[in-house]
């Protein structure tokens, strides 16, 4: 059985707690603190809420056979969450939320703090004994697999097997703890030993805090920021794809026509010059036929089928598939929804979620054959 430290300190913030939802978070750390301790193997340090920089994780644990890891408990309702992404970011209703992030933060204040605290006690690089997981109580692993069955299958096989590395769950909660929550780290150290005198001195070197500090704004802020970054790779990722396939066309097209010269008599050229006449006459009367107003509303756009339309609409969802290289929207005018989608290979603007555009696309079936979705070609 391990040994559970700041339990006292966890009780009295819950005494002291106004709102429902800080009470129930501190209850679910008290539960999993107390299961922790019951399943760890003896010599093993569960602390709870520990001072090691300017946040405090929910647990750090500190094993003498790999060293030392952060936890973050989350009690959200699985109802609460809409979509998910490979890098934990949570779609909820209450906005994104990344408790992967969350916790993966507090790994550099643990490494500073042993660094500055404890650099003669043979540590090596503390950073590779530092790992860390998301543990979700409010729901089971087999019903979010349920649930997102189909962002889930889209994700690589590496992907899947990292989420559900950082991401343990409630049914986790047993015997089978103990080898997980080794698991959860980036660096697997053979033959890892930490001194029982290393141990005491770190555990007497660091505080536990009652107070639990407000981290939602700053989290939200840092979530927003990294799901930018993730997005703007998406596209630069895209820019060079399509940079390598218009390369590899233009030498197959030059080594065509050094294979196959063709020589323009004078008589081919005036063929040529009426040709491109007509085409652009064509062109420029399918594009006054096909433009229309811009739409601010979603009625009666369900019956209309492969048209072309101009949309001004707001994205309420949006979620970019790495591995087709699709981007897959959700728009908003108001009152109505309606799902759209961005093929590899079209170039458009960048897109953030809350924003409204003009879209220019046509309008197809969806999957359900029920409604409409929009195939975007341009934004504005």
């Amino acid at each position: 059985m391990a040994i559970f430290i700041g339990r006292n300190e966890l009780i009295k913030s819950l005494n002291e707690a106004k709102r429902d939802q800080d009470k129930r978070g501190i209850e679910a750390e008290i539960k999993v603190g107390d299961i922790l301790s019951k399943y760890l193997p003896e010599n093993t340090y569960i602390i709870a809420q520990p001072d090691i920089g300017e946040l405090h994780p929910d647990f750090l644990i500190i094993d003498r056979n790999y060293g030392f890891r952060l936890v973050e408990v989350k009690n959200i309702h699985i109802n609460s969450i809409d979509g998910i992404l490979s890098n934990g970011v949570l779609q909820t209703r209450f906005g994104k939320r990344n408790p992967l992030s969350q916790v993966k933060s507090h790994v550099e204040g643990l490494n500073n703090y042993l660094v500055a605290n404890h650099p003669n006690l043979g540590l090596g690089d503390p950073y590779k004994s530092i790992g860390y997981c998301v543990l979700h109580l409010g729901f089971s692993k087999s019903s979010f697999e349920y649930k997102f069955a189909n962002q889930l299958n889209k994700w690589s096989f590496e992907d899947r097997d990292n989420y559900f590395k950082y991401h343990l769950f409630a049914e986790q909660l047993n015997s089978g703890i103990v080898e997980a929550i080794e698991r959860a780290t980036k660096f697997r150290i053979s033959g890892y030993f930490l001194t029982d005198k290393a141990q005491i001195e770190i555990l007497q070197s660091i505080k536990v805090s009652h107070n639990k500090r407000n981290e939602d704004g700053y989290f939200e802020r840092f979530n927003e920021h990294e799901e930018k970054i993730a997005l703007v790779n998406a596209e630069l990722n895209q820019i060079k794809e399509n940079m390598q396939s218009y390369q590899f066309n233009s030498n197959q097209e030059n080594m065509r026509v050094k294979k196959k010269k063709r020589k323009f008599t004078f008589l081919t050229f005036p063929l040529v010059i009426v040709l491109l006449i007509v085409g652009f006459i064509a062109i420029k009367t399918n594009y006054e036929n096909g433009k229309e107003n811009v739409f601010n509303t979603f009625v009666n756009l369900e019956e209309r089928k492969e048209e072309y339309v101009k949309v001004q609409a707001e994205v309420s969802r949006f979620y970019y598939d790495s591995k087709s290289g699709t981007k897959f929207l959700t728009l908003s005018d108001g009152e109505m929804e309606m799902e759209a989608v961005i093929f590899k290979g079209t170039k458009v603007r960048f897109i953030e979620e809350g924003d409204t555009y003009i879209f220019e696309g046509y309008l197809q079936s969806a999957k359900n054959q029920k409604e409409n979705e929009l195939k975007i070609t341009d934004i504005q």
